[in-house]
């Protein structure tokens, strides 16, 4: 098999034929469902693309989009004539609300050129079916190179966002990283890169945004990345810095219980290598998510400051604290005993001391460790449970 490319520019069915393109919309959606997860899927949407049409795109594995093009599933003339509401196409499903609201859009761009150079990129890093090898191209960027500028990277104190594309970019092999869904769910990244010359897949916690918490968008969309690179046989390669998934009211009636174990579901499932690099933050069922040994990750690094809790340590401490709080114990004497519980109960020596993670490692040395991983994980092969196919929670 080869990737599938589809260039979209469609104002949908014409009215009068009825059931005949009904058809070849119903065949087409069955393709692109019964061979999702067998060979790449890239839809580049040039115009508008209306009606059911507009349901193919959604079905493949990324969209790339350029300015001024839209999709829907009924445009503005419908719209008005069903609910009376006058809407322009950029309003109703223009590139630039995809890309940020809903998104759907994987890359958007300006011109079609730039789209067509940005999947001609895509396609580089991707195998051409499921049974491929992963594309693999020499590499002039030594696998052991230190990379100095990461040591002091991440800020001591866990609560001060930093920027995460600052670790990813110095990692990878020239410096190169392939963004998915940029801007959308901005407090997770996903894209691809290259290790040693081979193609990786990388989700990474953003600080920078939200402070990195999960919430329901970023779990859908670090779940449908994660679940692609499973299916073509990409590693996984995952930077944590997060404090917890998002809680609250308005999380829980969203359904964040399930929508958020979509990223469990993934990460778990995945039976591709995963080596997890924990940069700073790994709090609460967040640090499970975010490839933790426990959901099944193959190796996992920290980083000397690294914090790994149950929850938050200032919030661990209060409520371990509480009596000595309340009884008017002198400041003094809290940040004694705040300090006591962080070092015997938050620092990453003791999850290594405990086996939860693998090692400790330098920052300046985390391309050498993921490089070493990588190759120690090539043919990896993981024996599960026969079964037709999981029931991830949708």
């Amino acid at each position: 098999g080869v990737p599938v490319i589809g260039i979209c520019h469609s104002g949908g069915l014409r009215l009068h034929e009825t059931l005949g393109p009904m058809e070849m919309f119903g065949q087409l959606f069955r393709r692109n469902s019964i061979y999702s997860g067998v060979v790449p899927q890239i839809s580049i949407i040039l115009g508008v693309v209306a009606g059911g049409q507009a349901y193919s795109p959604g079905l493949t594995d990324f969209i790339l989009m350029t300015k001024g093009s839209a999709v829907y599933i009924a445009g503005p003339a419908f719209v008005k004539a069903q609910t009376g509401m006058d809407i322009s196409d950029d309003e109703l499903g223009g590139a630039s609300m995809h890309a940020r609201t809903s998104g759907l859009v994987d890359v958007l761009r300006d011109t079609e050129a730039q789209i067509f150079e940005e999947a001609r990129r895509l396609i580089g890093f991707l195998p051409l079916s499921c049974q491929g090898p992963v594309p693999s191209r020499p590499a002039d960027d030594d696998p052991s190179r230190r990379e100095e500028a990461l040591n002091g990277m991440a800020p001591e104190e866990s609560s001060k966002p930093f920027d995460m594309h600052r670790v990813i970019q110095p990692v990878f092999d020239g410096g190169e990283f392939f963004e998915i869904k940029p801007d959308f769910a901005r407090n997770i990244i996903t894209g691809f890169a290259r290790l040693a010359g081979d193609t990786v897949g990388v989700v990474a916690n953003q600080s920078n945004y939200l402070g990195g918490v999960i919430d329901i968008k970023a779990a859908e969309k670090a779940a449908r990345f994660v679940r692609f690179c499973d299916a073509f046989n990409i590693p996984i390669i995952t930077f944590q810095d997060s404090p917890a998934y998002l809680i609250g009211k308005e999380m829980e009636r969203a359904g964040m219980i399930y929508k958020g174990a979509k990223l469990l579901h993934a990460y778990a499932e995945a039976d591709v290598p995963k080596i997890t690099i924990i940069v700073r933050k790994a709090y609460a069922g967040a640090y499970i998510a975010m490839g933790s040994q426990y959901i099944g990750a193959d190796l996992v690094y920290a980083w000397p400051g690294a914090e790994i809790s149950s929850v938050a340590p200032k919030t661990a401490a209060s409520i371990l604290f509480r009596q000595e709080i309340q009884s008017g114990a002198d400041q003094e004497t809290i940040e004694a005993l705040h300090r006591d519980y962080y070092d015997n109960y938050v620092r990453a020596y003791r999850a290594a001391s405990l086996r939860h993670i693998n090692d400790i490692i330098e920052p300046a040395e985390t391309r050498s460790a993921l490089c070493k991983s990588l190759a120690l994980l090539k043919g990896k092969k993981q024996v599960r449970p026969q079964k037709k196919h999981g029931n991830i929670p949708l």
